[in-house]
């Protein structure tokens, strides 16, 4: 049996309680957290497990908190990057590296403008900054 195998129970020959299709960030932490509660649980994937043609697998992915106006995927993400922080300070390598993103935007009524209300209501940190305060803190740009 492999480590994927023991992780997902895929040669068990149980049922499962819990098949999740899609071994990205959120796929395997869905299928990490059903399997600490004591479900059976199936990982896959079309191109297996950390593959580079993953949205949000392999080395250099990002979690994201911004999803507009709605604040479940937000939190749902937030408790996401605590577990991988959390799985990743149990390992010897490390999962997690703090990055940070930033986004241009100037509407109001914009999807960038809705994702920062959700993020401050749940106090995810966010910074709103003018183009002078921009400019003095990255003047490259």
């Amino acid at each position: 049996m492999t480590y994927a195998d023991a992780v997902t129970g895929a040669r068990s020959g149980r049922d499962n309680d819990v098949v999740v299709v899609g071994a990205g960030i959120m796929g395997a932490w869905t299928a990490l957290q059903a399997r600490r509660r004591g479900w059976r649980t199936t990982l896959i994937d079309a191109f297996g497990a950390g593959h580079s043609r993953a949205t949000s697998g392999d080395e250099t992915r990002i979690i994201r908190a911004s999803h507009g106006p709605d604040p479940f995927y937000a939190r749902w993400s937030r408790e996401a990057r605590e577990a991988w922080i959390a799985l990743g300070d149990a390992s010897v390598d490390g999962l997690f590296v703090q990055a940070g993103v930033l986004w241009f935007a100037h509407r109001a009524d914009s999807f960038e403008a809705a994702s920062e209300a959700a993020l401050r209501d749940l106090g995810i940190p966010v910074e709103r900054l003018s183009p002078r305060s921009l400019s003095a803190r990255w003047p490259q740009l």
